[in-house]
């Protein structure tokens, strides 16, 4: 701790801190590079100081104490390795007082100065320099505040105007005269993942359509398109920002159906959500939470239930439930049976050779894939068309590669997972667990008003 001790002289380890938040602070000459100039020169000149490192954060406002170079700077110093802090002006430090006192207590504790060297009046080393110092970054936090508040004026004012806030457009527009308007090519798609996701309720199911379309996205950044309230026109309290892509109704409903998902994720984890399909619409069967009573008793109850027939708007006529017991019941002897099948496989003799027809027949159908999604997003085709011919082209895809000889690494996994003790070590699986489990296995559970299942294997 205090200062090293070099010959006969006392000298100062001295760490340089930079900082610059905005374009203009580099244009004005503050840029980081001058900041270094000065600081190093500075140092050159002193004979009772040498460097103890170099402190840059780049883009960030001196209103946030949670900068990464300050706070590395702050730990060395309470390490004790820096005697003496040198900054170009004091608000490179701070423009907040609470956080610039929390530094300067910092400092105190390690004994350990600071120089603003082109502002020499503030000197932390005295009482009066401190009260400058105080009064100083009290103008500063005021400033800022101030500037802040212009901006978000700025901000309201144009968003009450219609005009875009940053160069940054969101998928379904484009910019004309500083205003959003509708991308007629990405449009179509934006209103396909919100019929989607309005039908289904599912996440999964909107990220893999999206990237079938060509929208390569993600579960959360999914979630964000789908709540983003310019697709129906408002923005900043301006029901008018932009013309509307999605239409009220279908982005209620597909509201009510993102706030049902955080609910009851928040419960509970439904082992075969997103696995379980009705096999009336096609569409996922959701999970909900039930009790049964039994002897005069309530046990909790988890059933599942066609979207299509309780969502806002589906039309399916499928309203049978089935609880979660029974389709584990079901899945697991349709894994044993699956497993013996492979066994039996397995021990035939191996096809050999190869269709030549088959390559053809595989790109024919790609190629029939690619020209309906052109149809659809060109509105030749409404959505429900081209679901019902691309599950069609889809399917006979599969069965194409379906036909040909088995690959054994599937039944490999099956035989390392599922052992002859296998159902025991099941039931120790936690419900997120077994999720992952059959998620990893299983391609698709369809259920029939039978209340039948056809379990699909990956």
């Amino acid at each position: 701790m205090g200062s090293a001790t070099w010959g006969k002289r006392n000298m100062k380890r001295t760490a340089i801190y930079c900082r610059v938040s905005t374009s203009r602070q580099e244009k004005e000459g503050d840029s980081i590079p001058a900041q270094l100039d000065a600081l190093r020169e500075y140092i050159r000149q002193r004979d009772d100081l040498i460097p103890a490192g170099e402190y840059v954060d780049a883009g960030i406002s001196g209103t946030k104490e949670q900068r990464d170079e300050l706070q590395r700077m702050l730990d060395d110093v309470r390490a004790g390795k820096i005697d003496l802090v040198i900054v170009t002006r004091l608000d490179r430090l701070h423009r907040s007082l609470r956080n610039f006192l929390n530094m300067q207590s910092v400092l105190e504790k390690n004994h350990c100065e600071w120089l603003a060297i082109w502002e020499p009046i503030y000197n932390s080393s005295t009482a009066q320099g401190r009260m400058i110092i105080n009064t100083f970054v009290n103008l500063a936090e005021f400033e800022a505040a101030n500037t802040s508040s212009r901006i978000r004026q700025v901000f309201e004012y144009k968003a009450q105007q219609g005009e875009i806030l940053s160069g940054k457009v969101l998928y379904g527009y484009q910019i004309t005269d500083k205003h959003l308007t509708i991308d007629p090519a990405a449009a179509p798609v934006v209103r396909a993942l919100f019929d989607e996701y309005a039908k289904n309720n599912s996440l999964s199911d909107a990220v893999r359509l999206a990237g079938e379309l060509g929208r390569i996205t993600d579960i959360r950044s999914m979630k964000r398109l789908l709540k983003n309230r310019k697709y129906i026109g408002e923005y900043r309290g301006n029901p008018n920002y932009c013309p509307p892509i999605i239409e009220r109704t279908v982005f209620d409903a597909v509201q009510i159906g993102l706030a049902r998902n955080i609910k009851q994720s928040q419960k509970r984890t439904y082992i075969f959500s997103g696995l379980l399909v009705c096999a009336e619409c096609g569409r996922k069967m959701a999970g909900t939470n039930h009790a049964t009573r039994r002897n005069g008793k309530e046990y909790p109850l988890t059933l599942y239930r066609c979207n299509g027939h309780y969502s806002p708007m589906g039309h399916c006529s499928q309203s049978r439930t089935i609880s979660e017991s029974t389709i584990e019941k079901a899945v697991l002897k349709a894994v044993k049976a699956e497993v013996d099948k492979i066994t039996i496989e397995q021990s035939k003799p191996r096809q050999t050779g190869a269709q030549r027809a088959k390559p053809a027949k595989e790109k024919a159908i790609m190629r029939k894939l690619e020209r309906l999604k052109a149809a659809y997003l060109n509105g030749a085709i409404p959505l429900d068309e081209y679901k019902t011919d691309r599950e069609q082209l889809t399917e006979e895809l599969t069965a194409l590669k379906a036909s040909e000889p088995r690959k054994t690494a599937p039944a490999v996994r099956l035989d390392k997972v599922f052992t002859s003790d296998f159902e025991t070590v099941y039931k120790a699986l936690n419900a997120s667990e077994r999720r992952r489990l059959w998620r990893s296995v299983i391609k698709e559970i369809r259920m029939d008003a039978g209340k039948n299942l056809d379990i699909i294997f990956l």
